[in-house]
């Protein structure tokens, strides 16, 4: 006779909680919070799931108060924050003091009104954060403040592993070097920009003196496009990336690209913005011919992202295509 055994998930290891939480769904992971605060706690404490934690503050709902109040008082561990419009004084001390700390990630988004005083404090509340992205602003020094005063400022960003920035302009070059040589952890580097000539002697710079920087994109968005950072690369002798990305106006094998695959024995990934609509094979068989370690060739055209293995190009070149079109789904 058969004895019935009641039993409850909560007397399981916690490492095996963490493990079955992998198989839930992505929109109803959230959801799991809510059950009981061990679940809360296995929930924010789990690496994977507190990516989903992302909260953001648009300048136009600051003015929600019992938005903010609930901020003050919650005890999420969020993991991002984006700031859309936003500035330092439209957000209360308690609740940057309250969420600061454990956010991870932290995103400015056409804050085009804050200073470089404001940006600081932010970094400040936030000393933990280990990526950055800032979309169209570096914040600037303000009337009547100089370099050596912005060289003053503890900047709390030795945490930092990630930083990029997109679509930026009019930017400081001397204090984006300094900026940026202080992320001692920097890992990844990626610049969006019409001015990518201009910041050439500060990106290289920054190459040189940042030991485990292994990513770096490097993407002009200018009208004409095409500038390419490689022949520095190649001059410095900069052979330690595993990901590099640029904008080519021509997708051939140019002397340049060969001398950069050659040096670059360890690079995993290559990401190249192109404008055509199509794309010639032979330039992905070629690549990865000057590559052998090159596992994937990314191409970015218009808002589309194709990955491309080499075994995928291998394939083509048996079944001899001739182009390869990009088109929205």
């Amino acid at each position: 006779m058969f004895k019935l055994v009641t039993f409850s998930i909560q007397y399981l290891p916690l490492e095996i909680i963490e493990l079955i939480f992998t198989y839930v769904p992505r929109k109803e992971k959230l959801k799991l919070r809510l059950i009981c605060k061990k679940w809360k706690e296995i929930f924010e404490s789990s690496f994977d799931s507190r990516k989903l934690l992302h909260l953001r503050i648009s300048g136009w709902e600051v003015s929600k108060s019992e938005t903010l109040n609930f901020l003050a008082e919650s005890t999420t561990c969020f993991n991002q924050l984006s700031l859309i419009q936003a500035e330092l004084h439209d957000i209360p001390k308690n609740v940057w003091e309250n969420i600061g700390r454990n956010l991870r990630v932290l995103t400015f988004r056409y804050c085009l009104k804050m200073g470089i005083e404001d940006f600081h404090k932010i970094l400040n509340f936030c000393s933990n954060v280990e990526e950055l992205q800032i979309f169209d602003h570096f914040p600037p020094l303000g009337p009547g403040y100089k370099f050596k005063t912005y060289l003053s400022f503890s900047w709390n960003v030795s945490n930092v592993k990630r930083f990029e920035m997109f679509r930026a302009s009019a930017v400081d070059n001397q204090k984006l070097q300094d900026f940026v040589t202080r992320m001692t952890k920097l890992e990844y580097l990626r610049i969006e920009s019409a001015y990518l000539k201009r910041m050439e002697e500060s990106i290289l710079d920054i190459c040189e003196k940042r030991d485990d920087l292994r990513s770096l994109l490097l993407v002009d968005i200018s009208e004409v496009g095409g500038y390419d950072f490689l022949f520095i690369l190649n001059r410095f002798q900069i052979a330690k990336l595993n990901r590099y990305g640029c904008r080519l106006i021509k997708t051939q094998l140019t002397p340049e690209l060969k001398k950069f695959l050659e040096l670059n024995t360890r690079l995993q990934y290559f990401e190249v913005w192109i404008s055509n609509e199509e794309l010639d094979p032979k330039f992905l068989y070629d690549v990865f011919q000057y590559s052998s370690s090159l596992k994937k060739l990314i191409i970015h055209c218009d808002q589309l992202i194709k990955p491309f293995t080499r075994n995928e190009v291998e394939l083509y070149q048996k079944r001899k295509l001739k182009k390869i079109v990009f088109f929205p789904d």
